[in-house]
C-alpha cells in the first residue's frame, strides 16, 4: 500500500489534486470555501501522516530515552 511506504507523497498530491480542481473550476466553491476545503485536508492527512512517519521501538527493544 502506498500510503504506508510514501504517506508524504499522498498527502501532497491529494492537495495538489484539490488545488487544481479549484483552480480550474471544476467545482465551483468560494475562496473561503476552498480554504477552509484545502485546510481541513491538509490537517486531516497531517493527522494519517504523523500516524506512519512517527518513529516507534521495535517491539521487545528497550529505550534510551529517559521517561
Amino acid at each position: 500500500m502506498i500510503l504506508r511506504r510514501e504517506p508524504v507523497l499522498v498527502q501532497a498530491t491529494v492537495v495538489a489534486v484539490m488545488n487544481l480542481i479549484v483552480a480550474f473550476d471544476v467545482v465551483s466553491v468560494t475562496p473561503n470555501q476552498s480554504n477552509a476545503l484545502i485546510a481541513l485536508s491538509a490537517a486531516v492527512l497531517g493527522l494519517i501522516t504523523r500516524q506512519y512517519v512517527t518513529p516507534v521501538p521495535r517491539p521487545g527493544v528497550q529505550s534510551n530515552r529517559s521517561p
